[in-house]
């Protein structure tokens, strides 16, 4: 993990929405290019209105390992830090780090959880 760099640089940032698998309730996950990698760098509650008033763009595709920073705060709802991207509908979820089975929050999908280091997440979006 790092930390932020100093605030008074300019850094590329991008917003990917995601679902709390616990709540259901719908979130945003900052993440920031750092030196060449994307980071996790912060995540907030977001409603329904605010995802399709923002226009979160879901044709954006990035890809990373996403490792998060020291101040990461993980899901806002359940506190979970890890995530999962669902294989039907390529959504993500917030997860547990000792998950084998996950539940998609978004399409109700289930399956074996498969680990990957690195991987392409989809923009914001519902």
């Amino acid at each position: 993990m790092i930390s932020k760099l100093g605030t008074n640089m300019r850094r590329e940032s991008q917003v990917i929405v995601a679902r709390c698998s616990t709540t259901n309730k719908p979130f945003g996950i900052r993440i920031e290019k750092i030196n060449g990698t994307w980071f996790r760098t912060w995540a907030f509650p977001l409603t329904e209105s605010e995802i399709k008033h923002e226009n979160y763009s879901d044709k954006l595709i990035i890809s990373g390992s996403f490792p998060e920073t020291q101040d990461f705060n993980g899901c806002p709802y359940c506190g979970n830090h890890s995530f999962t991207k669902c294989g039907n509908c390529e959504k993500i979820g917030c997860s547990s780090d000792e998950t084998d089975y996950y539940t998609c929050p978004w399409c109700e999908s289930s399956g074996e959880v498969e680990y990957a280091e690195y991987f392409d997440l989809k923009g914001g979006g519902m």
